[in-house]
């Protein structure tokens, strides 16, 4: 986050743009017929939030955030290798989220933290609609993807060089349409 000299509160906002390439096989185990397909969409993310620390002691401090992010999603449109034809239309996405991390410093040498957090998220908007398509059936799901959803996790991270961090962060999410769904990460930031 980007912390505001001389206060313990921060106000991060970026744009993001994404390029998405995905490619796929699959086998129908059943017929013994293979699906390759392939396709790419572009993303671009708008967000903004807000966040302060509260010392509970010289080690100890939570940092209750809040943020907004507004999404486009572009459509796509592809034929696979045995004519099964998708189409998805473009989508917006609001999403709204409130949390707080608890964070505990271990060492103030290299700036090292391990931290809990939890949020609550709500998606705003239903999501984007996929037809598909074979011969003569047509299939199309309304892609209602509004809901609210729970974050927990933890993570560490330190101060590696000048302006660098490495984390590493794993995180679970529950509630709406997530089951047993996981999102680890690891990485290197450098500040400016």
């Amino acid at each position: 986050p980007a912390w505001k000299q001389g206060t313990h509160s921060y106000w991060d906002n970026y744009l993001k743009y994404h390029h998405v390439k995905t490619e796929y096989s699959a086998v129908d185990h059943i017929a013994g017929t293979k699906f390759d397909g392939d396709y790419s969409q572009n993303v671009f993310n708008l967000s903004t939030e807000y966040g302060r620390e509260n010392k509970l002691s010289e080690a100890w401090s939570w940092v209750p955030q809040a943020q907004l992010q507004l999404s486009y999603v572009g459509g796509y449109d592809y034929t696979d290798s045995q004519n099964l034809s998708v189409s998805a239309d473009h989508d917006w996405s609001l999403i709204g989220r409130v949390g707080f991390d608890l964070v505990k410093k271990l060492d103030a040498k290299n700036d090292s933290k391990l931290y809990l957090k939890a949020s609550l998220l709500h998606e705003f908007l239903d999501g984007y609609d996929v037809t598909t398509s074979y011969q003569n059936d047509r299939y199309t799901d309304d892609g209602d993807q509004s809901g609210t959803w729970g974050v927990f996790g933890l993570g560490y991270s330190l101060q590696s060089g000048k302006n660098q961090y490495l984390y590493f962060d794993a995180e679970r999410y529950v509630g709406h349409d997530f089951e047993r769904t996981y999102n680890i990460r690891a990485g290197i930031n450098w500040k400016f």
